[in-house]
């Protein structure tokens, strides 16, 4: 499928690609799969596109036509000028032991998504101009030693191929630029990858059989612009020598090796390298919705955790020395970061303990198990414009923590940008936004200027098992909240008053609310004791209620 001969660089190619494919979907000529990250063709699209192919360009495809077996066709005498062959998603299960198409003009073959087990010996036998090769989604445990004569391969794709545990000799493949082997079950890196000089795309991501790289394989393979590799790497600095890496996926064993990766992207400043970084040996590898990511689970962090400075996404597990994340050297160069996560850090009793950039800058927020966070931000004066930017909100089993936002008045740029906020099981959570005291002087003048809180964007909160939840926010203020959809309440036994203020209108004795609420769930008992702002409101939202 490859047809240039100089490989330019994978992300240009790739954002081109992705702008064209865009193209397509907005013309209707693709569609997509319920947001998953691949497309279909459509059948009439499909039936177009091949009586449009010239006569002489042999064609063969049958995807997804439901095939039990290999079509005859393969065997017959026509079958040696076949260029392109595609039996992908089908439920073929066996190749006949002595099959061996001659199809002798054959570049690209694909077969995946099938059953097959086993490929005989003799199978690729004549197919001398095979470039493109993808039997990825197949149950097949070895692969033929046919394989590997095939030299003109650019592209051997075998992800998902979960029983595969061998590969034959790459050597003669000198010419392969895209290898695969995602989610096999190899134990050791093909014999002849060495030779690869030509591969610019690597993945060994989610191979729990493989534990080690050899030494001086990556700095073999300049050619290298992807790499997804998910046994630790002990050798950070191999990495390193890979001049024309565009994206590296993989994990170090410690925060040292970390440090060393983190120079050496500071002396690349000028390359754009994106990341997936994993530190520690019990990390799971989960792929991140950033593209610039690093996680860190159960290491020393104490002045020894160092994060690069375009980070997007930061994971922290497990590491119980850190008090606050302003103990990471580099978080204050991070101006990037937008998404944090923070789970089972025991030691850690703020997220933030003074002003940094990412107070205004980060959008999601997700805290969980952490038994004695009692502020997200331990500082000394309020913070006017911290979380401005903030989207989501996910606090979950943090039994310490009393108050959730601290905000000086008037309300008007704190929390503007939240869309989501989940509280579970925070024993000790008492109010959700706690307003400063101010002066007499100012606090008249600020009471004359607003008394509400405005939330334009907030469509979802979940307020679940806090048992000494008082107020959502003081009485004297209420919440306009206009993209609100979703209200849960449950197990919030001291909450008396829900702070929404509603548009509600009536009509022949009936009563309608304006407002986009799709969505209320509470326990009976709650619902019935619950106070609103408006006196209506319980009329004119009880068709939206799902007692539970």
């Amino acid at each position: 499928m490859e047809s240039r001969e100089e490989m330019n660089s994978r992300e240009e190619t790739k954002s081109k690609g992705n702008a064209c494919l865009e193209r397509i979907l907005d013309s209707s000529l693709l569609q997509g799969t319920n947001g998953k990250n691949i497309v279909m063709m459509r059948e009439i699209v499909r039936g177009m596109a091949l009586s449009l192919i010239p006569k002489d360009r042999r064609f063969f495809v049958k995807a997804g036509m439901k095939l039990n077996e290999l079509p005859n066709e393969l065997e017959l005498e026509e079958a040696v000028d076949m260029e392109k062959v595609s039996l992908m998603e089908n439920f073929i299960s066996k190749i006949p032991p002595k099959m061996s198409p001659k199809s002798k003009k054959l570049t690209t073959l694909l077969l995946s998504g099938n059953s097959l087990e086993e490929i005989p010996e003799a199978f690729f036998r004549h197919m001398h101009a095979l470039k493109y090769l993808d039997l990825s989604r197949n149950p097949i445990k070895s692969l033929p030693n046919s394989i590997s004569n095939l030299k003109n391969l650019t592209a051997l794709l075998l992800s998902e191929c979960e029983n595969l545990e061998e590969l034959p000799s790459l050597s003669k493949l000198v010419d392969l630029k895209k290898l695969n082997l995602e989610k096999t079950r190899i134990k050791e890196v093909p014999q002849g990858m060495e030779c690869l000089v030509k591969l610019w795309y690597l993945n060994l991501r989610f191979i729990s059989c493989l534990e080690e790289i050899p030494r001086g394989l990556l700095p073999n393979l300049q050619g290298l612009q992807h790499l997804a590799i998910h046994p630790t790497l002990s050798r950070p600095e191999e990495i390193m020598e890979l001049n024309k890496l565009e994206t590296f996926e993989g994990r170090f064993a410690d925060l040292q090796d970390l440090s060393k990766y983190v120079d050496f992207l500071w002396k690349q400043s000028k390359r754009s390298i994106k990341y997936f970084i994993l530190v520690g040996k019990t990390v799971e590898y989960k792929l991140h919705s950033c593209t610039n990511s690093v996680t860190v689970k159960d290491c020393n962090t104490e002045g020894s955790c160092v994060l690069p400075w375009n980070v997007e996404e930061f994971v922290i597990e497990k590491c119980n020395d850190l008090s606050s994340l302003n103990g990471v050297s580099g978080l204050q160069e991070a101006t990037l970061l937008r998404k944090c996560r923070i789970e089972e850090c025991e030691g850690l009793e703020s997220v933030f303990s003074s002003r940094c950039p990412q107070l205004e800058s980060l959008e999601s927020l997700v805290l969980r198990h952490l038994k004695n966070l009692n502020v997200l931000v331990a500082y000394p004066e309020p913070l006017l414009h911290a979380f401005s930017s903030l989207k989501v909100l996910f606090l979950f089993k943090c039994p310490k923590i009393k108050i959730l936002f601290t905000t000086k008045l008037p309300p008007r740029q704190h929390l503007t940008n939240l869309e989501q906020v989940i509280i579970w099981g925070c024993d000790q959570m008492e109010q959700i936004i706690e307003e400063e005291e101010e002066d007499e002087e100012e606090e008249e003048e600020i009471l004359s200027d607003t008394t509400e809180f405005t939330f334009p964007k907030l469509k979802e909160l979940e307020l679940w098992h806090l048992p000494e939840l008082k107020s959502i926010c003081s009485r004297e203020r209420v919440m306009l909240c206009k993209s609100l959809q979703k209200l849960e309440i449950w197990n919030c036994p001291k909450l008396k008053r829900i702070p929404l203020k509603l548009d509600i209108s009536s009509d022949n004795g009936k009563v309608f609310h304006h407002h986009p609420l799709k969505e209320i769930k509470m326990k009976p008992n709650e619902w019935k004791s619950i106070e609103w702002d408006h006196p209506k409101a319980k009329d004119a939202l009880s068709s939206l209620v799902k007692i539970m």
